[in-house]
């Protein structure tokens, strides 16, 4: 059982991911209070591990109330959209030819290279090496 987004949540997913990267909240103030701040924190700390009681605690909510209107409020869960995130930045690095793979990962905020690839393979539909090649024009 997948848990990978409809095409079109996708689009929705990246660019919200884009926005909180590029530090346009503003896209978020229709967002619960708590919310807004947990995407506050992820902007800020991507790039560091983050738990969900990390993310919880900043909202001000419980860990089950957080989930529930997480998802509710984003239509994915808190899980899949931090590697949304990092996923994004990783694109964004991806850019940049002189930078090796372990460096985006570690840059974006993956624990290892095997996880960049499998959200990046999930989340885009290819390879982050594969990106690369696309974004070069190979």
């Amino acid at each position: 059982m997948s848990h990978m987004p409809m095409p079109s949540r996708r689009i929705e997913l990246s660019a919200l991911a884009r926005a909180i990267l590029a530090g346009r909240l503003e896209l978020s103030n229709d967002f619960h209070p708590g919310i807004r701040k947990a995407l506050q924190y992820i902007a800020k700390n991507f790039h560091r591990p983050i738990a969900l009681s990390d993310a919880a605690a900043q909202s001000g909510m419980s860990r089950y109330y957080f989930c529930r209107t997480f998802h509710q409020t984003t239509g994915v869960t808190f899980k899949l959209f931090l590697s949304a995130v990092r996923v994004e930045k990783a694109r964004e690095l991806l850019e940049n030819p002189w930078l090796g793979l372990e460096e985006v990962s570690e840059g974006a905020g993956f624990n290892d290279l095997r996880q960049l690839e499998r959200s990046f393979k999930r989340l885009v539909g290819c390879t982050p090496k594969e990106y690369r090649l696309k974004v070069r024009g190979r």
